[in-house]
């Protein structure tokens, strides 16, 4: 006889599973595959969203990065030898 629970095998005429201390037949059928497959599919959104969070994240940073450059190169600073300090 198996356990309506956690699907362990028991022995015959037993009154509680061994593994999870459910009375044998006390549990709705099918009520643990249920909530695995809802476990699954938030597994999956969260997944998800985290990789669109991270998406942009990276985004805004590259942006953030590329203004920095263009408002360097526009303001001739990389183009400009060091200035040499005339004290010494």
């Amino acid at each position: 006889m198996f356990c309506t629970r956690c699907g362990k095998e028991n022995a015959e005429g037993s009154a509680f599973c061994f593994s999870c201390g459910t009375r044998v037949g006390e549990a709705q059928p099918g009520k643990r595959r249920q909530w695995s497959k809802i476990a699954g599919i938030l597994d999956i959104v969260s997944a998800g969203v985290s990789f669109v969070i991270f998406l942009v994240w990276a985004i805004i940073w590259f942006l953030g990065a590329a203004a920095l450059v263009l408002t360097a190169l526009a303001r001739d600073e990389f183009r400009q030898p060091l200035a040499l300090s005339q004290d010494a």
